[in-house]
């Protein structure tokens, strides 16, 4: 189990967004909240547990959005940014990447607005 519960979680409704969490060991450290990436991250083995490593190794993912209650998003963007994250673990290893995070989020932008421009269409203005 790689992320281990440093302190008890708050009661529902009893704290603030940082009202307990665990602390990710292979995240450097990072706290998991009950939000919608820590619930991806908790869930996630193999292939996609290491993808969403880079994400939030390379800050794509913020570790407030990790700690944060409240981040609420999509299974489908979750789904596209792992997709994203796993074509670039195919160029660069998971270290390269963590040690490079403004080209990460480069590359990683780059990938989601493609992906979004042949989703969407291209808006014409």
């Amino acid at each position: 189990e790689p992320c281990l519960v440093s302190e008890p979680l708050a009661e529902p409704g009893t704290g603030g967004t940082y009202g307990g969490g665990e602390v990710c060991s292979d995240l450097d450290g990072r706290v998991l909240g009950k939000g919608s990436w820590a619930r991806a991250f908790r869930q996630a083995s193999g292939a996609r547990l290491e993808a969403l490593r880079l994400l939030c190794r390379s800050s794509i993912v913020t570790p407030r959005e990790l700690s944060d209650d409240l981040t609420v998003i999509s299974q489908e963007h979750i789904n596209e940014c792992v997709q994203i994250a796993s074509e670039m673990l195919q160029t660069w290893t998971l270290d390269m990447w963590a040690q490079q995070p403004e080209e990460a989020k480069k590359f990683f932008e780059a990938r989601l607005t493609a992906l979004y421009q042949r989703k969407f269409g291209e808006v014409k203005g």
